[in-house]
C-alpha cells in the first residue's frame, strides 16, 4: 500500500502507518497507480467491447461560456494569442456565440447568455474566487460521432445521463449533452453532423453582428493545434474522474507524473490516432489547508472550483511566439522551461480575465519520445500557485 504524508508530503511504499520520514502517524492511503491501472483498464475494455470506438471519432469542438458583455473581448483575446479566426456569430433566444476556426480541429465556440438561465455547471463554478461570476468556465468537450442514435442508447445502457430526454436535432446537425460531471464539472457533447460545411447555426438561430478585431498577427501561424487540456479535480475524485471520461469517449489512460513536494498529480489520457489527449490534474492527499505556493492543484479547487485550468496549444518557434506575445504586454507565470536536448519546452500565461483560462505554450521537438517531463511538471506545477 502506498501512503501519502500530509505533513512532509511525501509518498511511501511501506506497511508501516508511521511516515519514515517525519514520523507523523496521521497518513492517508493514496489512490493506488496499480488499482487505476486496473480499473481504468477494464472501462476501456467494455468500451472497445461496445463499439465505442466505432462510434465515436476526433474531437470537434469545444465550448467556453463566458460572462454577459465578454465574449467579443474573449474572442478577439483568443484571435491575438492563437490561430484561431472568427467564422461567424449566431444569436438565439438564449444565448449569443461566436465559432472560431483553428488550424486543425477542434473548433472552438464562445458564448454568453441573453438571459438568465438555469445554470448546470453552477455547483462546479461555487469556487471562492467565482461567486462573482457564476457563468464564465470552459463547459463543453464535443466529439464527432457516425450514428448518435446508436450510441445514445449506448450510454444510456452504462447509466450515463443527459441533459435532454432526446436527441437534438439542429438541421444542420444532431447533437446530446451530458450533464456534468460531478468529479470534474466538465460535459461531454456528441454530434453527428448532416450537412457538409458544418455550420453551427441552428434551425430557429439568427446571425448576428458583433464587432470583432480584424487582422492576423504574423507570430500566430507558430501556434499550431490543441495539444490538450488539463481539468483540476480534487484527490479522492481521481480515479473516478478518469473512469469516468474513459467511459464517455474511447481514450486510455497513458501516464501518471507525481510532484510530490507540491501534493500534485498529473494524470494523461489518450485516444489512438489523435492528437489531442486530455489531462487530469489532482491533488495525491486531500486539501491541507495550505496556501497556492505548497498546493497549487487542491488550493486552485477551493478558488476555483473543478475545471478546465489551461489550454495548452502546440508551437513552433516557441521563442519568437513568447517574446511578441511579451512585448504586446502578455504576462506569463514563469520563464520558458525545458530544452531541445530534453525534448520540449513550456510555458504558461496568466489567468485570462474574460475566461478563467491559462494558455500554455508547448513545443515537442520531433525525436521527444513522451508526453511530459518530470521536471517541467513541476516548475509549471509550481507556476500555478503563483497569486
Amino acid at each position: 500500500m502506498k501512503l501519502a504524508c500530509p505533513i512532509c508530503r511525501d509518498v511511501f511504499d511501506t506497511p508501516e502507518k508511521k511516515c519514515p520520514n517525519c514520523g507523523d502517524e496521521h497518513q492517508v492511503a493514496v489512490l493506488e497507480e496499480e488499482r487505476l491501472l486496473e480499473e481504468s483498464e477494464a472501462v476501456t475494455r467494455e468500451s472497445e467491447a461496445l463499439g465505442l470506438s466505432e462510434l465515436v471519432g476526433a474531437i470537434d469542438s469545444v465550448i467556453i461560456q463566458v460572462a454577459p458583455g465578454r465574449m467579443a473581448d474573449t474572442v478577439n483575446e483568443l484571435r491575438g494569442m492563437t490561430s484561431l479566426v472568427p467564422s461567424g456569430c449566431y444569436q438565439s433566444e438564449d444565448h449569443l456565440w461566436c465559432v472560431m476556426f483553428p488550424k486543425h480541429p477542434p473548433r472552438f465556440i464562445v458564448k454568453e447568455a441573453r438571459r438568465e438561465l438555469q445554470n448546470p455547471f453552477a455547483r462546479s463554478n461555487s469556487g471562492e474566487m467565482t461567486r462573482e461570476d457564476p457563468n464564465t468556465r470552459m463547459e463543453t468537450f464535443v466529439f464527432d460521432v457516425n450514428d448518435i442514435e446508436k450510441l445514445f442508447e449506448v450510454q444510456k445502457s452504462r447509466g450515463v445521463s443527459f441533459l435532454t430526454d432526446n436527441i437534438l436535432d439542429a438541421g444542420n446537425y444532431r447533437f446530446l449533452q451530458t450533464t456534468p460531471s460531478e468529479f470534474s464539472g466538465n460535459s461531454v457533447g456528441y454530434i453527428q453532423w448532416e450537412t457538409d460545411d458544418r455550420n453551427y447555426m441552428g434551425k430557429t438561430d439568427d446571425v448576428a453582428h458583433i464587432d470583432l478585431d480584424e487582422g492576423t498577427k504574423d507570430f500566430v501561424q507558430y501556434v499550431d493545434y490543441l495539444d490538450h487540456t488539463a481539468t483540476r479535480v480534487r484527490a479522492n475524485d481521481r480515479i473516478e474522474a478518469i473512469k469516468e471520461w474513459l467511459t464517455l469517449l474511447p481514450y486510455y489512460f497513458h501516464m501518471s507524473v507525481y510532484v510530490k513536494s507540491l501534493n500534485s498529480i498529473t494524470n494523461v489520457t489518450r485516444m489512438v490516432g489523435q492528437d489531442y489527449a486530455q489531462v487530469f490534474t489532482t491533488g495525491i492527499v486531500p486539501y491541507q489547508g495550505l496556501s497556492a505556493a505548497y498546493e497549487p492543484t487542491e488550493r486552485f479547487i477551493v478558488d476555483y472550483g473543478t475545471r478546465v485550468h489551461h489550454l495548452a496549444w502546440n508551437t513552433s518557434r516557441i521563442e519568437d511566439v513568447v517574446d511578441s506575445l511579451q512585448t504586446e504586454g502578455l504576462r506569463f507565470l514563469l520563464e520558458l522551461v525545458g530544452s531541445e536536448e530534453e525534448g520540449l519546452k513550456q510555458t504558461f500565461t496568466e489567468p485570462s480575465a474574460n475566461s478563467m483560462l491559462v494558455t500554455e505554450y508547448i513545443h515537442r521537438y520531433a525525436d521527444f519520445d513522451g508526453f511530459f517531463t518530470k521536471s517541467n511538471v513541476t516548475e509549471l506545477t509550481r507556476a500555478t500557485g503563483i497569486r
